[in-house]
């Protein structure tokens, strides 16, 4: 059997074999059968095979084993033949013949050499060790005799009459030890090829000679010649093969491109035969080596195809074993697939590649040796990526719990403890018992999964209640709860079922489910037998109630929840009647009872706990007086219970602490405080003042103590008794100034004092209400300012009241009205003062307000801005009636007709605001504007030197210049005076009477229209 070859010297050599059977090499044929790839969790690695190993597979030979004489005899046929040559034909034969024994005889030379370098046992000799020795020598010594003939012949002839001679002896020489001339064996062959035409002999003798040039070390020649051949005869037997030997030349020289082209020329020849798969092989490997990994990675999917199809074909025609062979080449063409990947996306090109191409049953394999590969160069996140993608394509595949296993060993071979959690949650979801999986499962695939589920719900579970005791996270514990659940559901056995039961129990209690953890812990406390964690169960039951009761204690279920609680509390008490946490226990269920409001029961409890035989410790003792003394406090019984405070606070320490000494005194004085709100329920104002008075007394340090001084004064300024209240408000100011309620002393002073009459003092307390609030309530602040101003108004201090208006327009732009009304305040207080820039600032920030308002303008707002602005005409058109006109009239006029323009725009903006005051006003202020302009052209002086003719002339048109702007006074008079007919009659109608009397007297009665206010002269 032949061992496993790769591309070298002794690989050339036995390629040519021409009786060979052309396999591709996968090792030796005893290698057993590979049915599929080896499971995830037994396979690691594929072994120390290397990259070189990969792209050296080459085709196998498996020719017949040659004797030593075979060459000697063949040669010692031709001795005559090396002297007479009859004939061209015959000398050609001749020649041909002997070229291909020489090589022959090289080739069975330099095979044996590898052989033995190699370690391949020499074969026996069948005769005695001496005889052989001897004959070897004498035909060792011939050999060389005739190889040197062959150097020093004159002729050709000759050379092959030695090389004849020389072959004769050959079998029995030890070639490995002689050197023979190559170069004569070439030029006989080159010698066939010059003289022959005979094709079938020509093509033989370009492979044979090839093939001479390959063994000699002559890649170049050789390759030339196969290419000569192919060239000549494209038809030839050879083709196939000398295409492929030209390829497996290129690829050796690195030349990938060449060796493509000519492996696909192997493979696209009409009967490439075996050559065919070889030379898909090695294009595949050219593709890689040039970096074409997409190309490559086709290439090779196609060979694992055939490749599979032949093992399917050798597992039916053969027997067992038979393909062991094509197994191995299976696996390693997933490892170069997988290569190739790496190369490229990985996982992610390979699911891109099954995309286009449709699922394939062999789909795990190669995203398993893709996997292994990258475990290969330890790449395990890589590794555990490319795993978990094929379980991301086919969750439901049988092998699926296999790569989610392998993924998880992945990252822990890695040290990827963060990943290792989160995939075994992966393969608990996928696969546990809740899973799709497992419903489609049978018995025994469960069953196989059960120690790989327990194991991981085990790490989560405690991994996650971990982290939630350190985070104080309630998600983890959570999350554990829903591992340990999945665990039990596994029917562990009972030590650990026990163990864990109360571990998942604990993460409710910490997660807050505690209806959920009752009920675990009760499962762990009486559900089994001889548990030793029983009692600790058992108390984290009571626990969990008290908890529960606590988080539902204003639920409607409360009543009922209480009385499980109660239950659960006797059960304890009765299954465990020597634990001494039973005095405890019930001291737990009085102060249960009280706090759900069954205080009689509470007290029943704590009487019992007072009687218990053997005594309770004075320590529970002291705990049921504080029951009673409760009880008797919650039931309204304040007169006893302020004495059961008393016999509770009789205690000495350290049985009475001081910080419970400080806290029963405070009950104390809520006992006390709780007598003060009877009196108050009752509407006994006096008592209850009196009884809220009193906490100071009993308990002068007490919290209560301002509370209840607070609610006296309240009660008394909601009895209306201001007077009273006010030097308790004074008194709680001065001793708690740091008090939260002192905020509210401001209101309730504000309101004594303003009820009492004493304004400036409640102005005082307003503004103070206003400052605290500017930020945390605005709208108080802002009600509390201008209420201040009101009252600084109301207490004859205009000064004070200006302040505080001041500061309310610089604080508070909103509502516009109320902004409104604090400017017009102002200018009244200016006005009296006669400030008049102070006066003329407050017109225009009427005026500013009302056009700055937008949807918050109203009548009012409009009414002052209308009204600032008339105040604000005024003085233009004093200016414009100031103004007369001289010669020469055409520079007097224009600052006439300029400053009547700006009047009569301030009068126009006026009737804008919709006021019906000053809309009259402004009209009767603009009809008098264009009367006065009439009245001024009239008087205005002539121009000196006219005649009387020209005087009267020039009159004429003065006249005609001055009429229209009466005509348009008495039309707007006239406008003005027809509102009486709508029930206006104000001072500006009145006047417009008046005036329409001296301009127009028989028109008083014409109906006119009021038209747009005209803004030009003209």
């Amino acid at each position: 059997m032949k061992s496993t070859l790769k591309t070298t010297y002794q690989g050339r050599i036995l390629l040519w074999a021409t009786s060979a059977t052309l396999t591709l090499l996968t090792g030796c044929k005893s290698a057993p059968p590979e049915q599929t790839i080896a499971p995830l969790q037994h396979q690691e690695k594929f072994g120390q095979g290397t990259l070189a190993d990969l792209e050296n597979r080459e085709i196998v030979i498996n020719s017949g084993d040659l004797k030593n004489t075979t060459v000697a005899d063949a040669l010692g046929n031709y001795k005559a033949a090396t002297h007479v040559l009859p004939q061209d034909s015959t000398r050609i034969d001749t020649l041909k013949r002997m070229a291909d024994l020489t090589a022959k005889a090289t080739e069975e030379r330099d095979a044996r050499m590898l052989d033995q370098s190699a370690g391949t046992p020499a074969s026996a000799a069948p005769s005695a060790e001496v005889d052989k020795k001897i004959s070897q020598n004498i035909d060792t010594m011939l050999y060389k005799s005739f190889m040197q003939g062959i150097a020093t012949s004159k002729s050709k002839q000759e050379a092959a009459a030695y090389l004849d001679l020389a072959s004769s002896v050959a079998g029995n020489v030890d070639v490995s030890k002689v050197r023979i001339d190559y170069d004569q064996a070439i030029s006989l062959y080159k010698e066939v090829l010059r003289t022959s035409t005979n094709p079938q002999e020509r093509q033989e003798t370009y492979y044979k000679l090839a093939r001479i040039y390959d063994v000699a070390g002559r890649t170049s020649d050789s390759i030339t010649t196969l290419n000569q051949l192919a060239a000549e005869y494209p038809d030839s037997p050879f083709y196939v093969e000398a295409e492929f030997r030209a390829g497996e030349a290129y690829f050796s020289r690195n030349d990938f491109i060449s060796a493509i082209e000519s492996y696909k020329k192997v493979m696209a020849a009409p009967h490439p035969g075996k050559f065919y798969q070889q030379a898909e092989y090695k294009t595949g490997w050219s593709y890689y080596k040039s970096a074409e990994y997409n190309q490559a990675i086709n290439t090779f999917f196609h060979v694992y195809e055939q490749l599979l199809q032949d093992r399917q074909t050798a597992t039916a025609t053969a027997p067992t074993g038979a393909h062991g062979d094509v197994s191995k080449l299976l696996t390693d063409t997933r490892r170069v697939i997988s290569l190739c990947l790496i190369r490229e996306d990985g996982p992610d090109t390979l699911g891109s590649w099954f995309d286009r191409h449709g699922d394939k049953p062999y789909e795990a394999d190669i995203y398993q040796s893709l996997g292994q590969e990258y475990l290969l160069q330890n790449r395990f996140q890589d590794a555990a990526s490319a795993f978990r993608a094929f379980v991301n394509r086919h969750p439901m595949d049988a092998r699926a719990p296999e790569f989610s296993s392998a993924t998880i060993r992945a990252y822990q071979n890695g040290g990827f403890p963060g990943l290792v959690l989160p995939a075994k949650e992966s393969f608990v979801r996928s696969y546990g018992m809740n899973s799709a999986y497992w419903q489609q499962a049978d018995a025994a695939k469960r069953e196989q999964l059960l120690p790989f589920l327990r194991n991981h719900l085990l790490d989560l579970a405690k991994h996650d209640h971990y982290l939630g005791q350190k985070n104080h996270d309630n998600a983890a514990y959570l999350s554990s709860v829903s591992w340990y659940r999945q665990y039990l559901a596994t029917h562990p056995d009972q030590a650990d079922a026990m163990a864990n039961n109360e571990l998942l129990g604990e993460a409710l209690y910490a997660a807050g489910h505690y209806e959920e953890a009752i009920t675990e812990f009760d499962k762990t406390a009486y559900g089994y037998t001889n548990n030793p964690q029983a009692v600790k169960a058992a108390v984290f039951e009571l626990a969990a109630y008290s908890a529960l009761l606590d988080a539902q204690k204003d639920s409607s279920s409360s009543s009922a929840l209480w009385q499980r609680s109660v239950q659960a509390s006797l059960h304890f008490t009765q299954t465990f009647p020597a634990d001494p946490r039973t005095p405890e226990i019930l001291a737990d269920v009085t102060d249960s009872q009280l706090a759900h409001k069954d205080t009689q029961a509470a007290i029943t409890t704590a009487e019992m706990l007072v009687h218990l035989q053997p005594p309770a410790p004075e320590k529970q003792s002291l705990q049921a007086w504080k029951v009673i003394a409760d009880g008797q406090f919650d039931l309204g019984q304040a007169d006893a219970a302020e004495v059961s405070y008393n016999k509770v606070l009789s205690y000495d320490s350290p049985l009475l602490s001081d910080a419970d000494r400080k806290n029963y005194q405070e009950r104390l004085a809520a006992a006390v405080y709780k007598q003060g709100a009877h009196w108050q329920a009752m509407h006994d104002t006096d008592q209850a003042v009196r009884a809220y008075m009193r906490v100071g007394d009993v308990v002068p340090q007490s919290p209560l103590h301002p509370l209840a001084e607070f609610d006296a004064a309240t009660l008394l300024l909601n009895d209306g008794q201001f007077a009273r209240a006010i030097p308790i408000l004074e008194s709680f100011r001065r001793q708690f100034p740091d008090h939260e309620l002192n905020k509210t002393m401001a209101a309730k002073l504000g309101l004594a004092y303003e009820k009492t009459g004493n304004f400036p003092a409640a102005a005082i307390e307003f503004e103070r209400i206003a400052d605290q609030n500017v930020q945390s309530n605005p709208e108080l602040a802002r009600e509390s300012l201008l209420h201040a101003a009101d009252l600084s108004t109301q207490a004859h201090q205009p000064d004070k009241a200006s302040q505080l208006y001041i500061k309310y327009v610089n604080t508070f732009k909103h509502p516009v009205t109320d902004l409104a009304e604090a400017e017009n305040h102002l200018l009244q207080y200016y006005d009296k003062l006669q400030d008049a820039d102070q006066t003329d600032h407050w017109l225009h920030a009427l005026i500013d307000t009302n056009s700055q308002a937008g949807s918050e303008s109203t009548a009012r707002t409009r009414y002052l801005a209308a009204m600032a602005t008339f105040r604000l005409a005024q003085p233009d058109f004093d200016a414009f009636k100031a103004l007369t006109l001289n010669q020469p009239l055409n520079q007097s006029l224009p600052p006439k007709k300029a400053a009547m323009k700006k009047a009569l725009d301030e009068y126009a903006q006026i009737l804008t605001y919709g006021s019906a005051e000053y809309t009259t006003a402004a009209n009767y202020q603009i009809a008098m504007l264009y009367h006065q302009l009439s009245t001024d052209l009239m008087s205005s002086e002539r121009p000196a030197g006219l005649s009387g003719i020209e005087l009267e002339q020039y009159n004429i048109l003065l006249e005609e210049q001055a009429d229209p702007f009466d005509d348009k006074a008495i039309h707007l008079l006239a406008a003005n005076a027809d509102l009486v007919r709508q029930g206006l009659y104000d001072d500006w109608v009145r006047k417009s009477f008046d005036a329409l009397a001296k301009l127009s007297p028989g028109r008083y009665n014409r109906q006119e229209q009021l038209e747009p206010v005209v803004s030009a002269i003209y």
